[in-house]
């Protein structure tokens, strides 16, 4: 890919011309590409120039540059006149990205609204149903007695994952104390534990799994008529109706996409001098199912996409008019 001019600040067509006739003399013997990356008017580089991502903000963003810069890249062509000139043959139509870029602020706010939404409500049946109560705060006997030992604070202020973690972590550990107390609170232990390990701050993923599990086992232990003897005997009261957490429909559409389509361009000899052979998306982390997928599969995008960008001769550039 070339040096790129405009029209207002461009050299007289015939330096162009000899800059490029000087460029094509090369031997691009090896190489899939016969120019490197772009260099806009401004002496900027194009590449995925963010941060490597450490995050879901973060790896969408990378993710949203990478299209763009991927789609640009299929245009950079010779036409089919056979001159080693620009990066490609003929230009690549039929591989361009067509997914939506990626709203990362309204996407995360979504996912961390229903996990905040259905653990609020695991939370208020668990608190209803240790203390031998009805939603409506009259009395319901579904155990010998209260269970006061294995209790939960005020209910917090939740603004962001830091918060929503330390209380469900707590929540979980209560729950596994409370299930097996048949110090008169319980005839028999219950075996519904929450296995599932703690989430952590800055990994969605494990709050998903942990509030989904809260919600699955603190209704089987809410059903259980051996464990719970008092007057009411299994808990029907307090039952958890809110939603499972699921990831928004489409949430891995782009990144999916772009490793098709990257994929059969990257090896397409309609287009490269010879095949990039070397720049290959790492197989195993598609097609991305999780938010800690697509981190990864992001950090390794930025790293072969841009390395294919820049797969030709590192001492000569051609120019080009925009």
């Amino acid at each position: 890919m070339a040096f790129q001019v405009t029209s207002a600040g461009a050299p007289p067509t015939n330096i162009i011309s000899a800059l490029n006739a000087e460029h094509q003399s090369h031997d691009f013997t090896g190489l899939f590409h016969y120019d490197g990356t772009e260099v806009n008017p401004a002496g900027v580089e194009q590449y995925i120039s963010l941060a490597t991502p450490t995050d879901y903000t973060s790896a969408a963003l990378v993710v949203n540059q990478a299209k763009a810069l991927y789609n640009l890249h299929l245009t950079y062509s010779n036409g089919g006149n056979g001159i080693p000139c620009f990066a490609h043959k003929v230009t690549d139509a039929a591989n361009i990205v067509t997914e939506a870029d990626i709203d990362p602020t309204t996407v995360y706010s979504t996912i961390f609204n229903a996990i905040k939404t259905l653990y609020l409500a695991v939370r208020t049946s668990y608190v209803n149903h240790i203390s031998n109560l009805r939603p409506n705060q009259t009395a319901a006997v579904f155990h010998t007695g209260a269970d006061t030992v294995d209790v939960l604070g005020a209910v917090p202020t939740i603004v962001d994952e830091s918060d929503l973690v330390v209380d469900m972590n707590n929540l979980k550990a209560q729950y596994n104390l409370h299930r097996v107390n048949v110090t008169g609170v319980h005839a028999f232990v219950n075996t519904d534990s929450v296995t599932s390990p703690n989430a952590v701050s800055g990994s969605i993923d494990t709050s998903v799994t942990l509030v989904n599990e809260l919600k699955t086992k603190l209704n089987l232990h809410f059903a259980d008529a051996v464990a719970h003897t008092g007057a009411f005997g299994a808990d029907t009261e307090n039952v958890i109706a809110a939603a499972s957490v699921s990831y928004p429909s489409g949430l891995y559409d782009l990144i999916n996409q772009i490793y098709t389509k990257y994929e059969l361009h990257r090896v397409s000899t309609t287009y490269h001098n010879t095949a990039d052979s070397t720049n290959d998306l790492n197989p195993s982390l598609y097609p991305v199912s999780t938010i800690a997928g697509f981190i990864s599969a992001a950090v390794d995008m930025q790293t072969n996409l841009n390395a294919h960008f820049r797969g030709s001769l590192t001492y000569s550039k051609a120019v080009r008019l925009v």
